[in-house]
């Protein structure tokens, strides 16, 4: 009896070391939307805060939105936000779960060519080390589509205004950006002739799927920085995921561990 006693005292604790690993709760910024414009004519920002979120219960999301907001520098207008969404997850549920950013926006450059910076909230948890980031149950992903239109007939460019080869979009973790280490930069330059509107769109990585993430990792944010024509606007739509695998690498050796005890 007593033999079969210390059996069933390692199987038990197994059990609990099996189960399917639930990412912890996390942390939002108290900023949780912070946009900057500047030309010549001056230059000024917007800032929303964490008070403003709303849960959703059915998507687990944090949820925020704004309407028509003139950016000022004194009384002159340098630029106009007309609208931006922000989704958050930051207590994903049990499995195949991500911790999750989703930000959107529409724009007017002011009347001259304007430089723009855009920060998300910043999303922190417990540090999720690389064995738990590895695909194909656990990495990063990140996707941004962008939309530049000509406004005055004379054409419209949007240019990337971070380090040489970045893209419009960075998705960073381990620092609130642009301070963080970057997971992904998408959409370079877009110009389109009078008249003109198109769009850009880029996903990491290509396909389905996660990419890996070889850092412990411990929060998560994105920014959006451009150059846009005077009077001309553009928009866009990202999202950025962090997934924690499902299943703790640590159970694997811990099987193999009882059952290695159980034969004996």
């Amino acid at each position: 009896m007593a033999s079969r006693m210390r059996k069933l005292a390692w199987v038990l604790p197994l059990g609990l070391l099996l189960a399917p690993v639930v990412a912890d709760a996390g942390d939002i910024s108290n900023v949780i939307f912070r946009i900057e414009a500047s030309n010549t004519i001056g230059s000024g920002y917007l800032e929303f805060t964490a008070d403003q979120l709303t849960y959703n219960p059915t998507t687990n999301q944090w949820v925020w939105s704004t309407g028509y907001n003139e950016i000022l520098d004194d009384m002159d207008v340098i630029a106009t936000l007309d609208s931006a969404t922000l989704k958050l997850v930051k207590d994903p549920a049990a499995g195949n779960k991500p911790y999750y950013i989703e930000l959107g926006f529409t724009l007017h450059a002011g009347a001259a060519d304007t430089d723009f910076f855009i920060k998300s909230a910043l999303i922190s948890f417990a540090t999720l080390p690389p064995e738990l980031l590895q695909p194909p149950t656990g990495g990063g992903r990140a996707t941004a589509s962008f939309t530049a239109t000509d406004v005055n007939s004379n054409g419209v460019t949007l240019m990337p205004t971070g380090p040489t080869g970045a893209g419009a979009y960075t998705a960073q973790y381990d620092g609130w950006v642009p301070n963080g280490t970057t997971f992904a930069s998408l959409v370079g330059e877009m110009t389109f002739g009078p008249g003109g509107s198109g769009n850009a769109s880029q996903t990491f990585p290509t396909g389905s799927g996660y990419a890996p993430i070889n850092d412990p990792v411990y929060d998560m944010s994105a920014m959006i920085a451009f150059n846009l024509t005077y009077d001309d606007s553009a928009s866009g739509t990202t999202t950025y995921r962090i997934l924690p695998e499902p299943m703790a690498g640590l159970g694997a050796a811990v099987l193999a561990l009882a059952l290695g005890w159980r034969r004996r």
